[in-house]
Parts: structure tokens; C-alpha cells; sequence
């Protein structure tokens, strides 16, 4: 558990604490917007108003199944209000709204993009020092039908560097682009349903090792950027090799643990965690993917045997050892690893990606042709001495010592 990261509980801290701070709601001052990133806060950010303008949503668009792409037209900001938390953080909450239209009738999704900047307080200790800063992007979409609506949603950075990409939606994917001084970042997706519990159940055996059903079902269509920082030693994960890359991870769970190398199964192993029923008693089953480029995987990993193998295996390994039979996809391509699992059931799987022992191929062994050996025609000479004669035959016959061969 000490790898475990629950991103829901600081969602959840996030929008709960600070009730007894000072609190401004419904502050019609207020306009979303960036906070200064040398400050501890976290901000909603708005539409962009400009094409120069940084850290803000640049559009909204649907993507109906088999049809034509549809722009959806910003509409207004909402929601808005501001806050201290306990932790010391300024929180300027609130969100944009956007209309589309499905088949001639009109929808509207909300976009909540809460930007945290790199001195945003994660955690205090029992003094009340700070002990954890980091920052990340988290982006949320409100929208009826969640399952069934695919988004894309493009917002504009200035000083975000990604890192640990978690997607919390189906059929999901990720673009991160330079954008003039910055970078825009795409992200695609259908909402999801996460089995989850709820109170404090960490303090539940059954629930701390995830075999007791869930206590919630909740719709999640969420995004988290998280920012590799220059300071080793902010962030929710370290931010090793970041100058290589980032991963990037699609499931329907708010708990994974970051992937390790086990250098005794020569296997890259990734843990994922959820219920491992749902409320209704049902087989909590799971999807996951990750995707990462090869020079990022080298540089954490540098003993990995992944990027070099000609030929990757995984499996889903059970908490009793059992090999799940699930579906699974894994490739490499243009220095890209790329591996997917879905079918199977939680509570506490671990997907396990391994090189095949390609068998060692046999010499083939050439047959030998048999020599020809020209047939030889022997011949009959005279050989004479004195008054005796004979006659001598062979290959290459030759005359006795003392004889002479007759002409």
C-alpha cells in the first residue's frame, strides 16, 4: 500500500476542507484564471480569449459514434468561488460551460479544469510543516450520459510538464504539443463507472486489501496531468526522467501503484487495485492501459530486457498466483511501448509484461553429396626381356624390373 496513490481522496479533501475558512461563494468578481504558479493555490481555469493566451480551455468538441465531429460553443463561467484550505492553499473553484448539439438536440457539458501550481501544499505533518508540494491538471467533465459521450477537450499550458498521465475514461488517449511559448495538451474519452468505497475504509482489513465489495458505484469522466517538477523532491510521483517522457494510463480504478522492474521475473509489473465486487455483488471487472516511449522506459528501468525484445508477453497474475485468461494486446512501434487488458477482475491483480524466450534455433545440416569418382578403363601392355614376353594389364599398367614395354 505504500506505493498505492488514491487520487480520489485528495479530490475529495480538496472539495470538502476549508468549510470554516475564509470563504467567498458566488463572488460575481471573480473570473477564472491561473494562479500565479509561486503561489500555493489551485485554480479553475477559463476559455481562452485569445490565440496567444496560456493555461486555459481552448475548445470542447464531440465525437458521435460513425458521425462528423461536432465544435461545442463556449457559453459562460459558473460555479465560481474562492477559499482558503487547511493547508494554507487559495482554491478559486469554478467552471466553464459548453453547448453542442446530438442529433438536433442541444447538450451542455461542464468543464471543471482545476490547474495546481508547483507550490500547492499536498501534505503537512503532525507540527504542521509542510512536508509534500506538487502541482497537477485535473481536468473533470460533467455531462448527462457520461458512458455514451465521447469528448475532446484541448487546453493550453504554459509551465506544465507531464508526467504519470491518469485518464479515468474509456477508449481515452493523449496528445501533448508544443503551442507557441507553451503547449496544448488533447484529451479524448467516454466516461466510466469506478467501483469504489466509501468512510474510512482504511481502517477495514476487507477493504484495505480491496476483497470486500464495493460500498459505491460513481460515474468518473476525469483526467490528471501530473507535473514533473525540477525540484526532485515535489510531486505525487518522483519525477524521474522526465526529460525522456511520461506514461500514460487508462483504467477504472482510483487506485494503481507505479510501475516497478522486477529484476528476478526480468518483468515490468504494474499493480492496479479495486473492490473485488461491486455494490450489487457483481465480478468488479477491469480495463487497463499504458503507454510509454522506449527512452523513458530505459532511463527508469536502465536493466529492463522490454525495449530490446523482439517479442513481449503479458499476463494478468492473480493475488494466489493464478494466470488470469484475459484479453490482452502489447506492441512496440516507432520507440513506443503500447500494452492493453481488459476482461479481467479485480481485487488486486498485477499485470505482469515480459520478453518471450525466443528457442534457440537448430543448424541446419546441409547433406553432403557423394563424390563422383570417374570410372577408370584399365589397358594391356607387352613387356619383354630377352626372348620372354609378358603382358601386363591395368590402370596405368607398368613393366616388371628388367622389361621393357614392346612398341
Amino acid at each position: 500500500m505504500s506505493k498505492l496513490k488514491r487520487f480520489s481522496i485528495v479530490l475529495t479533501t480538496l472539495a470538502l476542507i476549508g468549510s470554516t475558512q475564509n470563504q467567498l461563494v458566488g463572488n460575481a468578481a471573480l473570473v477564472l484564471g491561473p494562479a500565479d504558479p509561486k503561489t500555493a493555490a489551485v485554480s479553475g481555469l477559463g476559455k481562452c480569449k485569445t490565440a496567444q493566451e496560456l493555461d486555459c480551455v481552448d475548445t470542447v468538441t464531440f465525437i458521435p459514434s460513425g458521425g462528423k465531429i461536432v465544435a461545442a460553443t463556449y457559453f459562460s463561467e459558473e460555479g465560481l468561488s474562492e477559499r482558503v484550505d487547511e493547508n494554507g492553499n487559495k482554491i478559486l473553484n469554478g467552471s466553464t460551460s459548453w453547448k453542442f448539439t446530438d442529433q438536433s438536440t442541444e447538450r451542455s457539458v461542464r468543464v471543471t479544469a482545476d490547474l495546481e501550481t508547483p507550490e500547492h501544499v499536498i501534505l503537512k505533518n503532525s507540527n504542521g510543516d509542510v512536508s509534500l508540494r506538487g502541482a497537477a491538471l485535473r481536468v473533470t467533465l460533467n455531462v448527462n450520459n457520461p458512458r455514451e459521450t465521447m469528448l475532446s477537450i484541448k487546453i493550453r499550458t504554459s509551465w506544465l510538464r507531464p508526467m504519470n498521465v491518469q485518464l479515468k475514461a474509456e477508449d481515452a488517449n493523449f496528445v501533448w504539443e508544443k503551442y507557441g511559448a507553451g503547449n496544448i495538451l488533447t484529451l479524448e474519452g467516454r466516461g466510466i463507472g469506478i467501483a469504489d468505497y466509501s468512510g474510512n475504509w482504511l481502517s477495514i482489513p476487507e477493504k484495505k486489501d480491496f476483497s470486500a465489495k464495493a460500498d459505491i458505484e460513481v460515474e468518473n469522466f476525469l483526467f490528471i496531468v501530473h507535473h514533473a517538477d525540477s525540484d526532485i523532491s515535489k510531486g505525487y510521483w518522483p519525477p524521474l526522467c522526465a526529460d525522456k517522457g511520461f506514461t500514460v494510463q487508462s483504467h477504472n480504478t482510483n487506485a494503481t501503484g507505479d510501475p516497478q522492474w522486477n529484476p528476478l521475473t526480468e518483468s515490468l509489473e504494474f499493480s492496479i487495485f479495486s473492490p473485488h465486487l461491486k455494490s450489487d455483488g457483481k465480478a468488479n471487472l477491469g480495463f487497463f492501459k499504458i503507454w510509454a516511449p522506449d527512452a523513458f522506459i530505459d532511463c527508469k528501468w536502465p536493466n529492463n530486457t522490454i525495449t530490446v525484445a523482439p517479442k513481449l508477453k503479458l499476463e494478468i497474475i492473480y493475488e494466489d498466483g493464478v494466470v488470469s485468461v484475459a484479453n490482452t494486446f502489447v506492441t512496440r512501434k516507432s520507440g513506443r511501448l503500447y500494452l492493453e487488458a481488459t476482461g479481467f477482475h479485480y481485487s488486486s491483480p498485477k499485470i505482469v509484461l515480459s520478453a518471450v524466450a525466443l528457442p534457440i534455433a537448430t543448424p541446419v545440416q546441409t547433406p553432403v553429396k557423394p563424390k563422383i569418382v570417374p570410372k577408370l578403363k584399365s589397358s594391356t601392355i607387352t613387356c619383354v626381356k630377352g626372348k620372354s614376353v609378358a603382358k601386363i594389364t591395368g590402370i596405368s599398367p607398368k613393366c616388371p624390373s628388367g622389361y621393357s614395354r614392346k612398341k
